[in-house]
């Protein structure tokens, strides 16, 4: 009898953690109460749970998609070309942030993964090549990553003078999550 009771109550914290993970105004009620206490650390940790129920439900989106003058550093570490008119032998280089990809895992192991595809249209929307999974990552980490950027490197050697649009559509390798944006460019 003492045995059910103790697995009940086991039973019982188990659930009620799973609900609380999977509802994050418990997590920013906590970091709300830990805030006022003063207990500042204690704080961040709460809200840190609430973003990773709240990233996983977000759709996969994208941020500062930009074409940039060099390899950037890392995350947010990045420096703008300035503009979007380059000669024909010219690399393409593209800096992007995504959020919203699926983490799984937790503890001290978390991992998620990205493809991409791109493709160049015309100005009428004709699409003149690309490639499919022309880049994958799949990144595993002690800690839920939501500072992620994408580096890509694109030389169209050949494309005639005038005006594209560089299309790329990611995929999340843990969900039906994709999204696609798009980079309007031109070759002088």
């Amino acid at each position: 009898m003492r045995r059910m009771v103790l697995l009940g109550i086991v039973v019982l914290l188990g659930l009620s953690q799973a609900a609380g993970a999977a509802d994050p105004t418990a997590a920013i009620s906590r970091a709300n109460t830990s805030y006022f206490k003063g207990d500042y650390l204690k704080a961040v940790d709460h809200l840190q749970e609430a973003l990773q129920v709240v990233w996983n439900k977000a759709p996969l989106a994208v941020r500062n998609v930009t074409f940039v003058a060099e390899q950037p550093q890392g995350y947010g570490q990045y420096q703008p070309r300035g503009e979007d008119v380059f000669e024909a032998v010219d690399p393409i280089l593209l800096y992007c942030e995504p959020v919203g990809y699926t983490v799984l895992g937790g503890g001290d192991s978390y991992k998620f993964g990205l493809s991409a595809d791109f493709v160049i249209q015309d100005e009428g929307g004709q699409v003149l090549g690309g490639q499919e999974k022309f880049g994958q990552w799949q990144i595993v980490s002690r800690s839920f990553v939501t500072e992620f950027m994408m580096f890509f490197t694109l030389n169209l050697k050949g494309l005639p003078q005038g005006k594209y649009k560089l299309v790329v559509t990611l995929h999340d390798l843990n969900s039906d999550k994709t999204v696609s944006f798009d980079q309007p460019f031109a070759i002088r």
